[in-house]
């Protein structure tokens, strides 16, 4: 009997009320692209390497003849070298989260970083003394990114 009175009072209420406005935002899950997370990710990884480099280059310009190959170069060189390299790092910071959150301003952004890595570490590797070794590992490294960042696709 009390479930027999229980629907009935359910009824009679639901019946009354206005039906819920109708809302323009469904419930779709976000579709991220595999590539461009991955590429990303090491974006974020480049840039976390690039900060400590910057840090570095920061506490050596602040401190008196630590680092010997260093030391025919003024401060305020290193302090600028360090505050480029800092600015470098958190740009692409900012772009591998971004890449990461499926922006396509960061795709395009990491597109156009890394074919400039690509083509300096190019030009180092071929204008230095002839032992182009060193640039190999950066070189697979900005290609991969660059590679992932044009395979991806934004929504």
């Amino acid at each position: 009997m009390v479930i027999y009175v229980t629907s009935i009072c359910y009824g009679f209420f639901m019946s009354s009320m206005p039906p819920p406005p109708p809302s323009n935002q469904s419930p779709v899950a976000v579709r991220r692209d595999g590539k461009l997370i991955a590429s990303g990710i090491m974006m974020i990884i480049q840039a976390s390497i690039t900060l400590i480099v910057g840090l570095f280059f920061f506490s050596v310009s602040q401190s008196d003849g630590v680092v010997g190959w260093l030391d025919d170069v003024s401060g305020g060189t290193i302090t600028f070298i360090a505050l480029i390299t800092l600015g470098m790092g958190a740009g692409l910071l900012w772009t591998g989260i971004g890449t990461i959150k499926n922006r396509g301003w960061a795709r395009i952004a990491t597109i156009v970083l890394q074919s400039i890595f690509t083509v300096l570490i190019l030009v180092g590797a071929v204008s230095g003394d002839g032992s182009a070794s060193g640039a190999l590992v950066p070189l697979i490294w900005a290609g991969t990114i660059l590679g992932l960042a044009i395979a991806g696709k934004t929504d």
